[in-house]
């Protein structure tokens, strides 16, 4: 919908999960479903999910 902030969300979701504990490659797959989910709404924010859907998008999906 709109692409508006979403690099910001990406950078946020990035330093959230790496200031939570989380190592370098989930906190990167956080990252890539925060900025995701900034893009699925109108609006710089409004399309960001709270922090446990996210981890569930950023997990969901096994590395490999």
């Amino acid at each position: 919908m709109d692409t508006t902030g979403a690099g910001d969300a990406f950078i946020a979701g990035m330093l959230a999960a790496w200031y939570k504990g989380h190592d370098w490659t989930t906190a990167g797959r956080v990252a890539n479903a925060v900025g995701a989910t900034a893009t699925t709404e109108l609006g710089a924010a409004e399309g960001v999910r709270d922090w446990e859907e996210i981890l569930r998008l950023a997990t969901r999906t096994p590395l490999g």
